[in-house]
Protein backbone atom coordinates (compact mmCIF):
# COMPACT_ATOMS: atom_id res chain seq x y z
CA UNK A 1 0.00 0.00 0.00
CA UNK A 2 3.19 2.33 0.93
CA UNK A 3 4.65 1.68 -2.26
CA UNK A 4 1.07 2.43 -4.30
CA UNK A 5 1.26 6.18 -2.68
CA UNK A 6 4.50 6.85 -2.85
CA UNK A 7 4.56 5.33 -6.97
CA UNK A 8 1.48 7.75 -7.36
CA UNK A 9 3.12 10.58 -6.20
CA UNK A 10 5.64 10.43 -8.06
CA UNK A 11 3.53 10.15 -11.26
CA UNK A 12 1.57 12.81 -10.56
CA UNK A 13 4.44 15.00 -9.73
CA UNK A 14 6.02 13.81 -12.81
CA UNK A 15 2.85 14.29 -15.35
CA UNK A 16 3.35 17.73 -14.23
CA UNK A 17 6.68 18.35 -15.63
CA UNK A 18 5.72 17.11 -18.77
CA UNK A 19 3.79 19.06 -22.08
CA UNK A 20 3.01 17.21 -25.02
CA UNK A 21 3.34 20.75 -27.24
CA UNK A 22 7.34 21.81 -27.61
CA UNK A 23 8.26 25.40 -26.94
CA UNK A 24 9.37 27.11 -29.74
CA UNK A 25 11.81 30.03 -29.07
CA UNK A 26 11.75 32.66 -31.56
CA UNK A 27 15.10 34.51 -31.99
CA UNK A 28 15.64 38.22 -33.99
CA UNK A 29 17.50 37.96 -36.57
CA UNK A 30 21.33 39.03 -35.86
CA UNK A 31 21.12 42.42 -38.17
CA UNK A 32 17.77 43.75 -35.48
CA UNK A 33 19.61 41.76 -32.38
CA UNK A 34 22.51 44.50 -32.25
CA UNK A 35 22.10 48.28 -33.62
CA UNK A 36 25.58 49.03 -35.71
CA UNK A 37 26.79 52.34 -33.54
CA UNK A 38 28.46 54.79 -35.45
CA UNK A 39 32.36 54.75 -35.60
CA UNK A 40 34.22 56.93 -32.81
CA UNK A 41 36.20 60.11 -34.48
CA UNK A 42 39.64 59.05 -34.03
CA UNK A 43 41.21 60.62 -30.80
CA UNK A 44 43.00 64.21 -31.19
CA UNK A 45 47.13 64.13 -31.05
CA UNK A 46 48.09 65.71 -27.80
CA UNK A 47 49.21 69.20 -28.07
CA UNK A 48 52.86 70.16 -27.86
CA UNK A 49 54.33 73.39 -26.14
CA UNK A 50 54.72 74.95 -30.08
CA UNK A 51 51.21 74.19 -30.73
CA UNK A 52 50.14 75.89 -27.47
CA UNK A 53 52.22 79.32 -28.97
CA UNK A 54 50.80 78.53 -32.39
CA UNK A 55 47.48 79.42 -30.96
CA UNK A 56 47.60 82.07 -28.58
CA UNK A 57 49.67 84.21 -31.46
CA UNK A 58 46.79 83.05 -34.32
CA UNK A 59 44.49 85.34 -31.46
CA UNK A 60 42.70 82.32 -30.03
CA UNK A 61 40.49 82.91 -26.67
CA UNK A 62 42.20 81.08 -23.35
CA UNK A 63 39.22 78.80 -22.66
CA UNK A 64 38.78 77.38 -26.26
CA UNK A 65 42.99 76.75 -26.73
CA UNK A 66 41.60 74.58 -22.69
CA UNK A 67 38.78 73.10 -24.15
CA UNK A 68 41.29 72.16 -27.39
CA UNK A 69 43.52 70.52 -24.31
CA UNK A 70 41.08 68.65 -22.60
CA UNK A 71 39.61 67.11 -26.00
CA UNK A 72 43.00 66.17 -26.76
CA UNK A 73 43.93 64.45 -23.10
CA UNK A 74 47.11 66.75 -23.28
CA UNK A 75 49.64 66.09 -20.38
CA UNK A 76 52.41 68.38 -19.84
CA UNK A 77 55.11 68.22 -17.37
CA UNK A 78 56.23 72.35 -17.33
CA UNK A 79 59.26 73.36 -15.81
CA UNK A 80 59.52 76.80 -14.39
CA UNK A 81 61.97 77.98 -17.56
CA UNK A 82 59.16 76.41 -19.75
CA UNK A 83 56.35 78.30 -17.92
CA UNK A 84 58.37 81.53 -18.36
CA UNK A 85 59.26 80.55 -22.30
CA UNK A 86 55.60 79.91 -22.97
CA UNK A 87 54.14 83.02 -21.26
CA UNK A 88 56.86 85.41 -22.86
CA UNK A 89 55.71 83.63 -26.07
CA UNK A 90 51.68 84.80 -25.63
CA UNK A 91 50.48 81.71 -24.19
CA UNK A 92 47.54 83.48 -21.75
CA UNK A 93 48.50 82.68 -18.01
CA UNK A 94 44.69 80.48 -17.67
CA UNK A 95 46.09 78.27 -20.02
CA UNK A 96 49.48 78.17 -18.07
CA UNK A 97 47.48 77.17 -14.90
CA UNK A 98 45.16 74.55 -16.42
CA UNK A 99 48.53 72.69 -17.80
CA UNK A 100 49.87 72.76 -14.49
CA UNK A 101 46.58 72.10 -12.32
CA UNK A 102 46.19 69.38 -14.93
CA UNK A 103 49.09 67.85 -14.72
CA UNK A 104 48.99 67.97 -10.82
CA UNK A 105 45.63 66.47 -10.68
CA UNK A 106 47.00 63.66 -12.78
CA UNK A 107 49.26 62.89 -10.65
CA UNK A 108 47.41 62.66 -7.48
CA UNK A 109 44.85 60.35 -9.80
CA UNK A 110 47.74 57.87 -10.68
CA UNK A 111 48.62 58.18 -6.92
CA UNK A 112 44.88 57.23 -5.91
CA UNK A 113 44.46 54.61 -8.39
CA UNK A 114 48.07 52.64 -7.09
CA UNK A 115 46.95 52.90 -3.85
CA UNK A 116 43.33 51.41 -4.53
CA UNK A 117 45.03 48.79 -6.95
CA UNK A 118 47.30 48.08 -3.35
CA UNK A 119 44.73 47.81 -0.99
CA UNK A 120 42.51 45.27 -3.29
CA UNK A 121 45.51 43.29 -3.79
CA UNK A 122 45.73 43.05 -0.03
CA UNK A 123 41.97 42.52 0.29
CA UNK A 124 42.10 39.71 -2.02
CA UNK A 125 45.65 38.00 -0.30
CA UNK A 126 43.89 38.54 3.34
CA UNK A 127 40.83 36.37 1.79
CA UNK A 128 42.87 33.71 0.26
CA UNK A 129 44.57 33.77 3.53
CA UNK A 130 41.25 32.91 5.50
CA UNK A 131 40.07 30.78 3.10
CA UNK A 132 43.32 28.57 3.64
CA UNK A 133 43.06 28.84 7.07
CA UNK A 134 39.35 27.65 7.43
CA UNK A 135 40.25 25.20 4.84
CA UNK A 136 42.88 23.72 7.59
CA UNK A 137 40.33 23.68 10.22
CA UNK A 138 38.17 21.88 8.45
CA UNK A 139 40.60 19.20 7.76
CA UNK A 140 41.93 19.20 11.18
CA UNK A 141 38.73 18.36 12.41
CA UNK A 142 38.05 15.87 10.02
CA UNK A 143 40.99 14.04 11.37
CA UNK A 144 39.79 14.44 14.75
CA UNK A 145 36.43 13.38 14.43
CA UNK A 146 36.20 10.79 12.03
CA UNK A 147 32.41 9.65 12.42
CA UNK A 148 29.95 11.91 12.39
CA UNK A 149 26.81 11.10 15.01
CA UNK A 150 24.52 11.51 12.69
CA UNK A 151 24.62 13.27 8.42
CA UNK A 152 24.86 16.35 8.03
CA UNK A 153 26.79 16.87 11.09
CA UNK A 154 29.76 19.21 11.33
CA UNK A 155 32.05 19.84 13.85
CA UNK A 156 33.17 23.58 15.23
CA UNK A 157 33.45 25.91 13.59
CA UNK A 158 30.11 26.12 12.03
CA UNK A 159 30.35 27.78 9.03
CA UNK A 160 32.15 26.68 5.78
Amino acid sequence: MNTVVWLSLAVTLLSGCATTTPRVVERAPAAEAAPVAAPLPPPLPPLLKEDLVKLAKQGIAAEEIIGRIKESHTRLRLSATDVLSLKTQGVPLAVLDHLLDSDRLASADDCTAQINRNAEDARSAQAQAVQQAELMGWQRCQMSYPMAPFPGWRPFPYRR
